[in-house]
């Protein structure tokens, strides 16, 4: 029997079906050459040590590619999402496990075809808000410079983290690439913050998750903070655009401008 667990996305359906005895989960993907992309890249990782080997593995297995059909085959984990059962914008309970995750495939060495440094975070800001936008100028005088490319989810957010009884695994890795880590740790940041403003428009408290993940990351990977100290409002401002082009389209015009204000009140405030 097939599960369509995404319905709203009948080009790019999520289906879980069985192959064989085992239950699987199959997406399908928009041609070939990102289903291979994203395949190889899930791959790699797997016979790296954020893989087979770590306990838990740090993602599901992949199992198989179908190309003409541009779908991959991966595993199927009993759990949850992350964000469910916790108040929105609030933390995941496993928030340390979920940093040492986020640490882990950091830290793996996995080489991916994709680059995210901080000049084409900005270049996606610009296209989002337009070239002359206040907002894209503010967030260019406060670009981080040099930043170590690592192995980074791409759209790191609660709902991406599946909670299984062994411990957090990540799962919806279409966008696996090379970034620095204060991408994955403000777009999570700015999700979360998202999340809350929706719920609770004059909540004070929605950084809190994010601040308590950038927290626990910390801990695991101490000669990252600095380089997290400087590209923090960077970060979590793109994240925010990105989190308003989606807000944008289903919420009122007032709602979807808090985004841009904090926004802009993170990168007009001094560095940390």
């Amino acid at each position: 029997m097939n599960t369509v667990l995404n319905p709203g996305h009948a080009d790019r359906p999520v289906v879980q079906t069985t192959v064989g005895d085992r239950v699987v989960i199959r997406k399908r993907y928009r041609n070939v050459d990102d289903a291979m992309r994203v395949h190889a890249a899930m791959t790699a990782l797997w016979h790296s040590p954020f893989g087979a080997t770590r306990r838990p593995p740090g993602l599901a297995e992949p199992l198989s590619l179908e190309a003409d059909a541009a779908t991959v085959d991966t595993a199927f984990l009993v759990g949850e999402a992350g964000h469910r059962g916790v108040p929105d914008g609030a933390a995941p309970h496993d928030t340390a496990r979920i940093a040492l995750l986020l640490s882990d495939l950091h830290a793996s060495a996995v080489d991916v075809p994709l680059v995210r440094n901080a000049r084409r975070v900005l270049a996606s800001m610009r296209r989002t808000l337009g070239e002359d936008h206040p907002l894209a100028a503010a967030a260019a005088d406060r670009q981080p410079g040099d930043e170590v490319m690592v192995p980074s989810h791409g759209d790191f957010t609660p709902r991406n983290v599946w909670i299984t009884a062994d411990g957090p695994v990540l799962i919806d890795l279409d966008r696996v690439q090379l970034a620095g880590a204060g991408r994955d740790l403000g777009h999570y940041a700015a999700w979360c913050w998202t999340r809350r403003m929706l719920a609770v428009p004059d909540a004070t408290d929605g950084w809190t998750a994010g601040d308590l993940l950038d927290e626990h990351y910390r801990r695991t990977r101490p000669e990252a903070s600095l380089e997290l100290d400087t590209s923090r409002a960077f970060h979590r401002a793109a994240g925010l655009v990105r989190c308003w082009a989606s807000v944008s389209r289903r919420h009122p015009a007032d709602t979807a401008a808090a985004l841009l204000a904090e926004a802009t009140r993170l990168l007009a405030a001094p560095p940390r």
